[in-house]
């Protein structure tokens, strides 16, 4: 995220009363400004959004992989990684 150096256009939301309040708080909660936690929280929502389509890309591209068997089996490894836990279970309780 971008630090801003001057203030840009401005943005008017309309809300309730209580909306507000309830957006206050959760601003307080974080000690940041309500105008400062709203605008944080609408960027990293904007970002996720603009990243959706190369993550579903990638999700797309993993499950093809998979259904092709293109991508090697895993249990070995899995089975190195149970017998090193196990290990450290018996260490730690000796």
């Amino acid at each position: 995220m971008q630090v801003m150096k001057r203030k840009g256009r401005d943005l008017t939301v309309r809300l309730t009363e209580a909306q507000r309040r309830l957006l206050d708080a959760a601003a307080r909660a974080d000690h940041l400004d309500t105008s400062t936690w709203i605008r944080q929280l609408g960027l990293r929502r904007a970002e996720e959004r603009a990243a959706e389509p190369e993550r579903k890309r990638r999700i797309e591209r993993l499950v093809a992989e998979l259904r092709s068997g293109g991508l090697p089996d895993a249990s070995g490894h899995a089975a190195d990684v149970e017998r090193s836990r196990a290990q450290e279970w018996t260490r730690a309780n000796r």
